[in-house]
């Protein structure tokens, strides 16, 4: 592997590792906020109260 393709791969991984540090500090803090709950369950929940068995808007 030459020093260009290195050069042009790193900064994708780096980037990578970083997004999935942001998701997972995210998801961390939102399962604080949400007192420990699913943040999938929350959402459904969340949307199965705006929602009707037909998927209309309450």
């Amino acid at each position: 592997m030459d020093a260009r393709r290195l050069g042009s791969t790193f900064p994708r991984i780096a980037g990578r590792i970083c997004f999935d540090c942001y998701c997972n500090i995210r998801n961390g803090f939102l399962y604080l906020l949400y007192g420990g709950m699913n943040i999938t369950d929350q959402l459904m929940l969340f949307l199965r109260e705006r929602f009707d068995a037909r998927g209309h808007l309450v």
